[in-house]
């Protein structure tokens, strides 16, 4: 049996004919394309087009035909089967991070807890020492080994966004 996997959350409906806006929760997101269904609340839903604008995606799927009805889906999670369609070379899902120890130059931060899903970005919660809380944004992770379990942050933009 496939396992599916939250793969992006509806921010809002945008315009009138039932496109909604995503914040992908993968974190290559051009692997959205590749999907022809998405599973929201249950229900599946055929896709009909995909765009990429200003780091978010587009959606619009088939049944999903107004804004009303769009509306219906605003801050819902969307999953997918991960078996559908495997991510391109270096991607992950953030599901995936879950478990890494966390280093930054050198030294053991303590490793990720939880992914917590918020409007602009995923927050990273690091359990060690202290609790450690910041935005999954791009750059933040210098290197991601999931096999050996462990991540790297850039120094300089890892203590722009905490207070370490």
């Amino acid at each position: 049996m496939n396992s599916l996997t939250k793969v992006g959350f509806i921010l809002k409906p945008q315009g009138i004919r039932g496109e909604i806006k995503v914040r992908p929760t993968a974190q290559a997101i051009q692997n959205f394309v590749k999907f022809t269904d998405l599973i929201i609340g249950g229900i599946s839903y055929p896709v009909k087009n995909i765009a990429l604008r200003q780091g978010y995606l587009y959606i619009s799927l088939k049944g999903i035909d107004d804004r009303n009805a769009a509306e219906l889906l605003r801050n819902k999670e969307i999953f997918a089967d991960i078996k559908e369609e495997p991510l391109t070379k270096g991607a992950y899902y953030i599901k995936d991070l879950i478990g890494c120890e966390v280093f930054k130059s050198g030294n053991l931060l303590g490793s990720i807890s939880d992914v917590l899903s918020h409007g602009a970005a995923d927050v990273i919660v690091i359990t060690g020492k202290k609790e450690i809380m910041f935005p999954h944004i791009k750059g933040i992770f210098r290197t991601v080994n999931l096999l050996t379990k462990r991540i790297d942050v850039d120094t300089k933009l890892f203590e722009q966004v905490t207070s370490e």
